[in-house]
């Protein structure tokens, strides 16, 4: 059966028709600009003096990281590549590599009592990247212009099974371990980082030692998804595991301003 892709269109505010006289529409525009250049610069300044924390991961004689690796609740697959020249590809707080894959561990939006295992990509789309995560135990796939529209819907659903209410939009980036300190400094060493012009180029400090259980791939390779990765099954309590079907090798802007915790 052929999974079915659910794409979640990003809804447009309905422009204002209303007519504004040239000479106020000029200075309104002005004060606009200047506006948006005084907040771009202050949130500039608390992103680059905010010291972030990182765990050191193991990398090879060549210099790259070694993957797949477990970071916390997330194992990550593939850090893709930079495509700099593009704008919509990152913005002051976030490079969007191409072919970005992380797992995560997250609650089943079809089994009440357990969690399941979701694939995040950031897969090229021409101008603008495209966000899709699947979850082991469904066939649907989720696509969207940002992370946050794709996990709204995920999130939400995973609440309604339960009989929950979810009041507030999840943090996209969040889900998608674009926060995580460690996993954020192993992006912002890629080739090409230091490149993108509206990225703010973040300071991160090794942490005095690394906590036990992470930056380690899984040894067990009789289980089906330690092919893809070290996972901690110890997250969460009573865990029902599916099986992993295979990544299929096709080709593969939320903006939100709230500060990364310094939480590696």
């Amino acid at each position: 059966m052929a999974p079915i892709i659910y794409h979640i269109r990003s809804k447009r505010k309905k422009q204002n028709t209303s007519i504004v006289p040239a000479e106020k529409s000029s200075a309104l525009a002005l004060s606009h600009i200047h506006n948006e250049q005084l907040s771009e610069k202050k949130s500039r300044q608390q992103i680059s003096t905010t010291v972030r924390t990182y765990y050191e991961v193991e990398k090879d004689r060549y210099g790259n990281y070694i993957l797949p690796v477990e970071i916390d609740s997330w194992t990550v697959i593939n850090l893709g590549h930079v495509i700099y020249d593009r704008s919509a590809y990152h913005n002051q707080r976030y490079i969007y590599p191409a072919n970005f894959t992380v797992r995560k561990w997250y609650r089943s939006m079809i089994d009440p009592k357990s969690d399941t295992q979701y694939t995040c990509r950031i897969l090229e789309n021409g101008k603008e990247p495209k966000f899709e995560v699947t979850a082991d135990d469904c066939m649907m796939t989720y696509t969207g212009p940002t992370p946050t529209t794709v996990w709204t819907i995920i999130v939400r659903r995973a609440f309604a099974i339960r009989n929950q209410e979810y009041g507030h939009n999840p943090v996209g980036p969040d889900f998608f371990g674009l926060r995580k300190n460690t996993i954020a400094k192993m992006i912002q060493d890629l080739p090409n980082s230091s490149k993108c012009s509206r990225y703010t180029h973040q300071t991160f400090v090794p942490a005095r030692f690394n906590k036990p259980g992470r930056n380690r791939r899984r040894a067990n390779s009789n289980h089906s998804s330690s092919l893809l990765g070290g996972v901690n099954y110890g997250l969460t309590s009573n865990r029902h595991t599916y099986n992993m079907a295979p990544i299929s090798d096709h080709d593969h802007d939320d903006t939100h301003s709230q500060q990364a915790k310094n939480v590696p």
